[in-house]
């Protein structure tokens, strides 16, 4: 299998992210880990990424954050948000990860793959060594998708609407 790349978004991107937008709005699937993505012009999108890489013009309650477009090859399949540190509302409802893969490219194990590679990349860049993730009880694919590149479970809390699985991920 080709390895997974994940890329700092940029304006030459654009046709992918919106590619990958518009497949997703008909079937009303989340982007999770998109910031926004779906719902702020491009060029507004791209700029609040660079700034909330850097801790700038951050939302309330949100801490400094990275999001990376994940390729395999030349196919952009996924988009992810890693928040550089966790804070109370972050540990209680969110986790560091927010994470969507293109259905088209679910069930064929690059969910698992983008994965690892976060790991590398959270590791080598963001100089982490351990991710709090927090999925919920909606999404088991995520789980089945942490669970395989080792995290161990914290313990479930009640959310507002559904189940919160919080783990630990080791790098």
């Amino acid at each position: 299998m080709e390895p997974i790349e994940l890329r700092i978004p940029s304006e030459h991107h654009e046709r992918s992210i919106k590619a990958f937008i518009n497949h997703m709005r008909p079937i009303r699937t989340a982007i999770i880990g998109g910031n926004g993505v779906e719902k702020l012009p491009f060029d507004t999108w791209i700029e609040n990424t660079r700034d909330q890489r850097k801790g700038v013009a951050l939302p309330k309650g949100l801490t400094a954050n990275t999001t990376l477009l994940a390729f395999h090859g030349r196919t952009m399949i996924g988009i992810v948000n890693i928040r550089h540190e966790l804070n109370k509302m972050l540990k209680r409802h969110y986790g560091q990860l927010g994470m969507t893969i293109h259905p088209d490219y679910r069930g064929k194990g690059l969910g698992n793959e983008t994965l690892k590679a976060v790991k590398t990349y959270v590791k080598s860049t963001l100089n982490l060594d351990e991710l709090f993730i927090v999925v919920p009880s909606d999404k088991p694919a995520m789980r089945a998708i942490v669970e395989k590149n080792d995290g161990k479970m914290v313990d479930v809390k009640k959310g507002t609407f559904k189940k919160l699985y919080r783990y630990t991920l080791h790098l």
